[in-house]
């Protein structure tokens, strides 16, 4: 980063539209990152929850092909079944989870591990810029959402703001 600040200012970058210097930060800051920052390979989980057992999942099972066959046939009979297959697995279904959940809250006192591994896995975390509104109009692109952004703050640099900082330089311990 020292060698980049070096060379960014003696290039004046005043004569340079903002997007060149940007573009020129940005690589320099990205080629910094992936030589001096660890990086962790993380594989996704696709286990079944601990409380989901087989007679849950059976009952799901059982569920669903009845509310298939009810959809299929239309009569009031297979109708009804399926709503009591319904019920009865949603009752099935926060049963286990609950009895799991005791199980895990009431060993805190011996296990704790267990317990904070159940609150780690209820979190969830966004990671990116979610859909932005513009006019009335959602924009989920990438690109849409960088340009919707680059124009919406493109105000606010200027080449006055650039020539005025363009003797600043940066003693953080990055450059050194």
């Amino acid at each position: 980063m020292h060698d980049f600040q070096s060379k960014f200012f003696a290039s004046s970058p005043e004569s340079r539209t903002v997007n060149d210097n940007w573009l020129s930060f940005k690589d320099a800051l990205s080629s910094s990152i992936t030589k001096h920052v660890p990086t962790k390979f993380v594989k996704s989980s696709d286990k079944r929850p601990v409380w989901l057992t087989r007679s849950v999942r059976r009952s799901i099972k059982h569920r669903d092909a009845a509310a298939k066959l009810a959809k299929k046939s239309g009569l009031l009979n297979d109708r009804d079944k399926y709503r009591k297959l319904r019920n009865e697995t949603s009752k099935l279904v926060e049963q286990a989870y609950r009895t799991d959940l005791n199980k895990v809250i009431g060993n805190l006192k011996e296990d704790r591990r267990g317990y904070y591994r159940s609150i780690k896995s209820k979190r969830r975390e966004s990671i990116g810029i979610p859909p932005l509104k513009v006019n009335k109009d959602q924009i989920f692109s990438d690109n849409d959402k960088a340009n919707c952004l680059n124009n919406y703050f493109s105000s606010v640099f200027t080449n006055k703001l650039v020539s005025r900082y363009a003797n600043v330089h940066c003693y953080c311990s990055w450059c050194f």
